[in-house]
């Protein structure tokens, strides 16, 4: 992920595997694995279509084969407002209840996240995995290939919590 020119109209992306990250919306966070599996091109005419994101909420549909927040064309997401649950997640993965600015996101049934406070996000992806713990409107989180947090510079203001 590098610093990139934020837009607020955009919608989900089609993303597949060995692609980059690029136009976050304000509302949106990007995870993206060095080995292969990174966030791609968000545009609004894509695959997956999200409606009435805010800033406290994500359009998060996810796939088994992606330890990464991804959309694929298999999937969509539904209309996202507080306190409503995520949808359309493959059987593997599980959305947590989503409170007011609030999400957590597991990939694996005995991964959870812990200590969420309100307009943090927490993200589990593996086992092997730290919990981050965001704060700010917009952040995107890079893991390396040994499955580390890697720190951004530049704008974004990622604020890990192992």
């Amino acid at each position: 992920c590098s610093p990139i020119t934020l837009t607020s109209s955009l919608h989900c992306s089609n993303l597949t595997s060995s692609l980059h990250c690029s136009n976050l919306t304000s509302s949106l966070h990007c995870i993206t694995l060095t080995s292969s599996l990174h966030c791609s091109n968000l545009t609004s005419s894509l695959h997956c279509k999200c409606s009435t994101l805010t800033s406290s909420l994500h359009c998060i549909t996810l796939t088994s084969s992606l330890h990464c927040i991804t959309l694929t064309s298999s999937l969509h997401c539904s209309n996202l407002t507080s306190s409503l649950h995520c949808s359309n997640l493959t059987s593997s993965l599980q959305c947590s209840t989503l409170t007011s600015s609030l999400h957590c996101i597991t990939l694996t049934s005995s991964l959870h996240c812990s200590n969420l406070t309100s307009s943090l996000h927490c993200i589990t992806l593996t086992s092997s995995l730290h919990c981050i713990t965001l704060t700010s409107s917009l952040h995107c989180i890079t893991l390396t290939s040994s499955l580390h947090c890697s720190t951004l510079a530049s704008s974004l203001h990622p604020y890990f919590q192992s």
